[in-house]
């Protein structure tokens, strides 16, 4: 039938899986001879090659507080910026005027903390040499933040000091309010004590007066003592109208006045004892950038890794022998259709090129 001729042929151009399925087949030993040196290869290098650790250094950011905020000395940002920029080439170069070799080694901010790490890459012999580089990094910034800390620290020393000099000032004006205050009472007590002599007094100058007041209009001497008598009584009802009145107001005033500013003054004690509270706290959290742990290696290798070098070998391996399989199918196939189809003979010389006509030659 039509229709199934036209489905059993097939163009000559077309790629079948099967026939490279069966390719494959017969050149397997091809593939394997590929493959299995690659993956001796492979295996080599990644055993006889120096394992490579990474060493890592944490270094802690050290804080201060200011306006009851925790703050970094430095933002980490520039903290790694100077590492990268300055102590890690100072560091390098002196290490190699040292004699010793030269370590490659990065500084990263992981997240948003105050955390600067440190990172190199060496074998396990050199392990003392990374750490000592390391050392010389961190030296040199812990130095850098040591004379920003002194600054702050004197400054906040001498805030302090003003301010404990301060509160011993208001403590010695408290003091002194409360003497005055425990004196008022004594005053008091005095001013009692004279109104009631004045009193005495008055009462006595009166009896007296009283008596004197019918002697006065028949003798000249009893009445000089009546007059004597009339202004001693009141020079004493002045004096004691004056004592009443401060009994009365100015001491209670005063007293007031007293206890106002008693009370004024440890107000301000308690605020300056809060204020130096708050200097000595600031003072005590004061902490130095210091490294979270010593240098630490890495527990596994970061190069070679064993796992990932045989899987690449292998595939590179397997990739290289499948190519040489179709190379050599290719050249068989060629040499086949050489032998196939036999070369053309090659034409014979008057029948490759015509005779010229003669020039005579009309026809």
């Amino acid at each position: 039938m039509p229709t199934s001729e036209a489905g059993d042929r097939r163009d000559p151009d077309e790629i079948s899986l099967v026939d490279l399925f069966l390719v494959l087949a017969r050149r397997k030993y091809w593939i394997f001879a590929v493959l299995v040196p690659c993956l001796a290869v492979g295996t080599a290098y990644a055993v006889l090659t120096t394992p490579v650790y990474r060493y890592t250094t944490g270094i802690e950011i050290g804080s201060r507080v200011v306006d009851d905020d925790v703050v970094p000395i430095e933002a980490p940002a520039a903290a790694a910026t100077k590492i990268e920029e300055i102590y890690i080439p100072f560091a390098r170069q002196e290490l190699l005027e040292r004699g010793g070799q030269s370590i490659g080694i990065s500084v990263s901010v992981p997240g948003d903390g105050q955390v600067v790490v440190l990172s190199s890459e060496g074998p396990a012999a050199a392990a003392e040499a990374h750490a000592h580089l390391h050392e010389a990094v961190f030296g040199a910034l812990q130095d850098d933040h040591q004379r920003i800390l002194d600054i702050q620290q004197r400054q906040m020393r001498m805030a302090l000091e003003n301010a404990r000099r301060s509160l011993a000032a208001l403590e010695d004006q408290g003091r002194a309010i409360q003497v005055r205050l425990d004196r008022l009472d004594d005053r008091e007590a005095l001013v009692d004590r004279q109104i009631e002599a004045l009193e005495s007094m008055v009462a006595d100058v009166t009896d007296r007066r009283a008596r004197a007041v019918g002697e006065a209009a028949t003798d000249q001497a009893r009445a000089m003592t009546f007059l004597m008598l009339t202004n001693e009584l009141d020079r004493n009802r002045d004096r004691l109208a004056a004592l009443q009145e401060r009994l009365v107001f100015e001491l209670p005033d005063e007293r007031t006045d007293l206890t106002s500013a008693l009370a004024d003054n440890r107000r301000r004690q308690s605020e300056q004892a809060d204020e130096i509270e708050v200097l000595d706290l600031r003072l005590e959290n004061f902490q130095m950038t210091e490294p979270i742990a010593p240098t630490l290696r890495s527990g596994d290798p970061v190069a070679p890794r064993v796992p990932v070098v045989m899987g690449l070998s292998g595939v590179l391996g397997l990739i290289g022998g499948i190519a040489a399989a179709f190379l050599i199918e290719f050249a068989a196939a060629v040499r086949r259709r050489a032998r196939e189809e036999p070369a053309e003979p090659p034409r014979p010389l008057a029948e490759a090129r015509p005779a010229p006509k003669a020039v005579g030659d009309r026809r």
